[in-house]
């Protein structure tokens, strides 16, 4: 090698390793940055509607108060009859339920698969599990999951319903675009989540896949999943929604086994009052005495204890517990009252009165507005919407319907119902979350469960104004087959007493 070719193999080398080092360094620094994002994200809960105070803000963190379900795994064989053409024969699939049950937390480690479907119920915490799962390697505890502790890991967290919004791009570029827009992450370097996922050091979780309403939209973000996870194929992979709607040709179960989300026993209805409790006062003696008290109001309703066993409804009956001292009985009086925690607060009744923060809307009418709009994002779904097909709500749509309900419901000039319409939106979303900003430019509700009783109650409300029950059993009628109107039909039995509730009205 002559001295002028090593000149120029030693200066290449040299650039090489500076660009090479420049990126590695860059693509760490942003790394810091996504991973607090994260942190700020998932780790500081918002208890919506309950104002605490500034001592016990602080506390309120997903580590404190999480615990970790069960996860069970549902085993398959082939059902092949001989009377079939092998058309009906394709994935056939009979489920076994005696499959292992384990801590989801042991998900990653217990399996050969890298790739899983978890499914659960309305509030069965699919959502605070992926967050959680998120959490923990934003705080590079990953060892909490089973992952090697010493691999650079980056958690990647897609909600499936931001994603239908932007189907024109691939799923990397969503995620790039909601890091920048959403996380006010702006400096992202080129290539820095496909260089975790080129790699095999990401862990996607993809959120929801039940909140894509339309089938046939479904079935196209399922074969983008499978695009995307079959390009990056050394990373792990979780995918959740509810059972209802999801169809079990989605993804082959000998490549993504499939879980089911196990309700609360008792000793995890226990540790989450332990951890609530604990994460409220700093006195253990004041914790205890109100975590045996909440667990006496259990003891004494089966029906409400068995509605407990829920994660999201044991919450909701710890915030109705804290601030009004018992509990309601009846499964719509519950309900009832998680919707009433999550727009205003107990001890804030008086002050959305007497410090006129809204000018003309008062508490009846602000259930009755939410019954409207839970009427209305369940309803536009189901006629072709362009949007994600029943959870979401277009800000500008949002507003002008608003305007409309508020003039008419009050009797107020146009002005008028537009400056409550802004009093209103701030309440909502600044006070109660039963209403949430979803990036920019929508809302939703802040869990479906919510969306779908306030439907049911608006429905009940029509038939009875117009003293119709005809309204109920045609809403039944026209509805009975659609997973997406499967709660909503079911709460409308069981708030009805169809026959009582109209002085039998037929």
């Amino acid at each position: 090698m002559t001295e002028s070719s090593l000149q120029k193999w030693i200066e290449t080398f040299v650039n090489a390793y500076f660009q090479n080092t420049t990126t590695y360094i860059s693509f760490q620094v942003a790394k810091e940055d996504y991973l607090k994002q994260l942190n700020t994200w998932f780790n500081n809960v918002i208890f919506a509607g309950i104002n605490v105070a500034p001592q016990e803000e602080e506390r309120k963190k997903l580590v404190d108060i999480f615990v970790i379900p069960e996860v069970k795994e549902e085993a398959y064989k082939q059902d092949f009859l001989l009377a079939e053409t092998p058309e009906k024969l394709e994935n056939k699939l009979l489920v076994n339920t005696s499959g292992r049950k384990f801590l989801a937390s042991q998900l990653l480690s217990e399996n050969k698969s890298q790739k899983f479907v978890i499914l659960g119920g309305p509030g069965s915490g699919k959502t605070t599990l992926m967050s959680y799962f998120a959490l923990m390697l934003a705080q590079k505890q990953s060892q909490v999951l089973g992952l090697d502790r010493d691999r650079d890991w980056l958690p990647i967290l897609i909600r499936i319903r931001d994603f239908v919004r932007d189907l024109d791009k691939t799923i990397p570029e969503h995620i790039r675009l909601f890091a920048e827009t959403n996380m006010a992450l702006q400096d992202l370097p080129t290539g820095f989540f496909e260089h975790w996922l080129e790699d095999g050091r990401a862990l996607i979780l993809l959120d929801g896949l039940d909140e894509v309403a339309e089938e046939g939209k479904r079935y196209d973000v399922v074969r983008r999943i499978e695009t995307f996870l079959g390009k990056f194929d050394k990373n792990p992979a979780i995918i959740t929604s509810r059972p209802v709607g999801y169809r079990r040709d989605f993804f082959n179960t000998a490549e993504f086994p499939h879980y089911q989300m196990q309700s609360f026993d008792d000793d995890k209805i226990s540790l989450f009052l332990d951890n609530w409790y604990n994460s409220r006062f700093a006195d253990p003696q004041q914790a205890q005495r109100w975590k045996e008290s909440l667990q006496r109001a259990l003891g004494e309703n089966d029906r409400i204890k068995l509605l407990a066993r829920n994660p999201l409804l044991l919450t909701i009956i710890a915030l109705i517990h804290r601030y009004q001292a018992v509990l309601p009985k009846q499964r719509n009086k519950l309900y009832e009252k998680a919707v009433e925690t999550l727009l205003v607060s107990w001890d804030e009744i008086k002050e959305l009165s007497s410090h006129q923060r809204l000018k003309h809307l008062d508490m009846e009418d602000l259930k009755r507005l939410m019954e409207l709009l839970a009427y209305w994002v369940h309803t536009q779904g189901k006629f072709g919407n362009e949007e994600e097909g029943g959870t979401l709500i277009d800000k500008d749509d949002l507003i002008e319907k608003l305007n409309l309900e508020i003039r008419e419901l009050k009797d107020l000039k146009l002005y008028q119902a537009q400056e409550e319409t802004g009093r209103f939106l701030e309440l909502i979303q600044g006070r109660t979350g039963l209403l949430n900003e979803q990036g920019q430019d929508y809302y939703a509700f802040v869990h479906k469960t919510f969306q779908e009783y306030l439907c049911a109650q608006e429905i009940q409300y029509r038939a009875k104004n117009e003293y119709d029950l005809g309204i109920i059993l045609n809403c039944i009628r026209e509805n009975l087959h659609d997973a997406h109107w499967r709660e909503v039909l079911l709460l409308l039995v069981v708030l009805g007493h169809i026959g009582s509730n109209f002085g039998g009205c037929s």
